[in-house]
């Protein structure tokens, strides 16, 4: 996750400002440990929330949902889909929603011209 958070704040500092105000520095500066389950759900819940109001804020769409639990066993993925309902990036699996949006995200991002 470390990775696509580094990629974000080079593609989109204000999300990334987000997420850092209401997530992360609560691992560098407020004592968490970085695979606290308690500040992972909290982390995640906020990359979540951040990446859909970016999303939203350019005019796509995002759909988000669980894989099929056979198949995938669990993976979510995520659609992004510009005004026009033109798919921008499909079925990028993560192993949380937080994980699948975010990584969609950057892809979308890297696809527009």
């Amino acid at each position: 996750m470390k990775k696509l958070l580094e990629e974000l704040k080079q593609l989109d500092p204000a999300c990334y400002d987000e997420i850092w105000q209401w997530a992360l520095w609560l691992e560098e500066e407020g004592g968490f440990a970085a695979d606290d389950p308690v500040y992972l759900k909290h982390r995640n819940d906020v990359i979540q929330g951040a990446c859909q109001r970016a999303i939203a804020a350019r005019g796509w769409h995002w759909l988000l949902e669980d894989g099929d639990p056979v198949i995938t066993k669990g993976l979510f993925q995520c659609d992004i889909f510009d005004s026009g309902y033109n798919a921008l990036k499909c079925y990028i699996g993560g192993d949380s929603p937080a994980k699948a949006i975010l990584t969609c995200y950057l892809a979308a991002m890297k696809a527009q011209p």
